[in-house]
């Protein structure tokens, strides 16, 4: 039952945890990959354990999170400063289009300059156009750049020097 109760932006807590994992778990699955993969103690371990680096803000409404942002210092090449890289922006379909996740930009956009930060950065899927309007009325703008990824096998190749051919 969604209540009409503006829900509260805020840094993650280590009991919203596994409500966190639940909803990166959706998230996964809506965008067609492997759910499963999102666990609390995993959350913590990246979040508040002893080598942390990813916060997390979390829309918390009526004691249940409604919608988070995962995110972790980066560097903007193009200014020579501290940015944040957005990692993952998720709202509960019940919970959209109430200015959610606006609210939670903000809050990363926050957090940023406290940290010294000038910019915040992130991919969007080419097919996601409405996370690119929305993106857009924010103020982003796309620079056009494709993101790449290696990982799983290609990774462990490229870490054990054998990812590169002659």
């Amino acid at each position: 039952m969604v209540r009409d109760a503006a829900p509260t932006i805020r840094s993650v807590q280590e009991a919203d945890l596994p409500q966190v994992a639940a909803l990166a778990d959706a998230f996964n699955v809506a965008v067609g990959r492997s759910p499963g993969i999102y666990s609390a103690a995993a959350l913590h371990d990246v979040v508040f354990g002893p080598a942390a680096f990813v916060s997390v803000a979390v829309a918390a409404a009526d004691d249940r999170v409604v919608g988070y942002a995962t995110y972790h210092d980066s560097f903007d090449p193009f200014l020579a400063r501290r940015a944040l890289n957005l990692a993952d922006l998720f709202v509960l379909e019940d919970w959209r289009s109430r200015g959610i996740g606006a609210r939670l930009m903000a809050y990363l956009a926050v957090d940023g300059a406290r940290r010294g930060g000038a910019s915040l950065w992130w991919g969007v899927d080419d097919d996601n156009l409405r996370g690119q309007a929305f993106y857009r009325r924010l103020g982003a703008r796309d620079v056009g750049d494709r993101i790449y990824i290696v990982d799983g096998s290609a990774f462990a190749a490229l870490a054990d020097g054998g990812g590169t051919k002659t």
